[in-house]
């Protein structure tokens, strides 16, 4: 089976990334990356934070040239994840 190379703007994707440092410490554990939100999630609307998320999952999966999973942690408890399929379920 052949795998397509992933077409992305990877300055773009890196732009995101680099945001997201600012509002998450990264982790990997167990091949699934984890992010650690800081409390200014909490002043996210719902919307905002499926658009932080969406838009996380899509910079990730450019820079790493493959969707895997992430989870977003808040206060010790997932928030959203994203499953290796790439699909995103927000708790």
């Amino acid at each position: 089976m052949e795998v397509e190379p992933i077409v992305c703007d990877r300055k773009a994707a890196q732009a995101v990334r680099d945001k997201a440092r600012t509002l998450a410490l990264f982790s990997e554990q167990g091949g699934e990356l984890h992010l650690h939100l800081s409390g200014d999630w909490a002043y996210f609307s719902a919307g905002h934070r499926r658009s932080f998320v969406n838009a996380f999952a899509e910079a990730d999966r450019c820079l790493a040239g493959r969707i895997r999973p992430i989870r977003f942690i808040f206060r010790g408890e997932a928030v959203a994840l994203i499953d290796a399929s790439g699909s995103v379920q927000m708790k």
